[in-house]
């Protein structure tokens, strides 16, 4: 009974203490502040570009808006990115990329989830972080180590432009999309 009792009180102990979960870094908050020049929060409403022709599907002119926003305690950067529906684009891309500051392995890492993925829902990418005013994220498809992918973003003035690039067989970097957006 005595140590039933004890058990019990342990039990109870341990049910009622907090969980201790792990708070964001100062380190990642200011990693993450050194993206505010590339990355300012707010909307970006003229967007344009083009998606480049491929053996899935015909190129042509793209338009659209995207949104730079902090979420999660200012802990991520969210860009959302929206194509609009038009007759050259039928079904339009839409995106959200989340970014962070990886502390454990000193770089930045990228979570993308996009609607047009339907084997990969997602991709995750690395990046050492800025160089200049561009950033590079290299990115695997989810359960598709062989698929490489990069994001390029390049900020100049008001704008800044995405550019997208896929790893060819002869393992070369070809582009696929590519989008310059002024912010509103």
């Amino acid at each position: 009974m005595k140590r039933s009792m004890s058990v019990l009180l342990g039990a109870l102990a341990c049910a009622s203490a907090p969980i201790m979960i792990p708070h964001a870094t100062a380190e990642n908050a200011d990693a993450l502040s050194q993206l505010d020049p590339l990355f300012p929060t707010g909307d970006y409403t003229a967007c344009s570009g083009n998606l480049m022709a491929s053996a899935k599907h015909p190129g042509h002119a793209t338009t659209g808006r995207a949104r730079v926003e902090r979420v999660l305690g200012g802990q991520w950067i969210t860009i959302r990115y929206d194509e609009d529906r038009t007759a050259a684009n039928p079904q339009p891309y839409s995106v959200v990329q989340y970014i962070r500051y990886d502390a454990a392995g000193k770089r930045f890492a990228t979570v993308v989830l996009d609607n047009t993925r339907s084997g990969a829902p997602y991709s995750t990418g690395v990046s050492s972080g800025l160089n200049g005013s561009t950033m590079t994220f290299d990115e695997t498809l989810a359960g598709d180590q062989e698929s490489k992918y990069r994001d390029t973003f390049t900020k100049d003035g008001d704008t800044f432009t995405h550019t997208g690039t896929v790893l060819d067989k002869d393992k070369k970097w070809v582009k696929t999309d590519e989008e310059t957006c002024r912010k509103s």
